[in-house]
């Protein structure tokens, strides 16, 4: 019976949710109505155990509206123009899709050689 190989990120998108974070504190300063979407997608964030790539993307949550999303898009860029010799957010996903593949296939090399051998003189 195969068994099912679980990984999950401890912060699988730690740069949006800095930016949520202080995005709400202002939210909270000033008393705005903007602040309980806020925490609202703070915590589907978190509890979205993928990366995301885009403010686009984190539209699949809770609490991320149109004007988030963009919100979200538009720092990203400015985070990208200003690291631009930084590795890109695009760049890290592919690596994380990578890392996962490789250990994937390590496990199940290694459930193969630890999986008893059939006996293929059996006779039916």
């Amino acid at each position: 019976m195969a068994q099912r190989l679980e990984i999950k990120l401890k912060q699988p998108n730690p740069l949006f949710e800095k930016w949520l974070e202080k995005w709400l504190e202002d939210a909270e300063r000033r008393n705005t109505k903007s602040q309980y979407k806020l925490r609202e997608a703070l915590q589907a964030l978190r509890s979205y155990p993928l990366p995301l790539s885009s403010g686009r993307e984190c539209a699949i949550l809770r609490g991320f509206g149109t004007t988030l999303c963009n919100l979200i898009d538009e720092e990203l860029r400015l985070y990208n123009v200003k690291h631009k010799n930084d590795v890109p957010l695009q760049s890290t996903m592919q690596t994380f899709e990578s890392d996962v593949k490789q250990l994937v296939e390590s496990v199940k090399k290694s459930k193969c050689r630890n999986s008893p051998k059939k006996n293929s003189n059996q006779n039916h």
